[in-house]
């Protein structure tokens, strides 16, 4: 995703749910990208909101990756 100048960390969220009802990753980098272990096949969707000074914007759009 694209790196910010208004946060200083960033909230990633992936789920199998396009609705995001069983997140099997949630977690907060500094960085605007991050390496993950996805085992599942299937589409995923993943979202992320920026971080500063603790508190959290809005979600950005839902994307997709796909494992085959």
């Amino acid at each position: 995703w694209e790196k910010t100048i208004l946060t200083n960390q960033y909230e990633l969220q992936v789920s199998q749910d396009q609705n995001f009802k069983d997140v099997w990753l949630q977690e907060d980098t500094p960085t605007n990208y991050l390496d993950i272990d996805a085992e599942e096949e299937g589409i995923h969707y993943w979202r992320v909101r920026g971080i500063m000074d603790g508190k959290r914007t809005p979600w950005s759009g839902i994307r997709t990756f796909e494992i085959q």
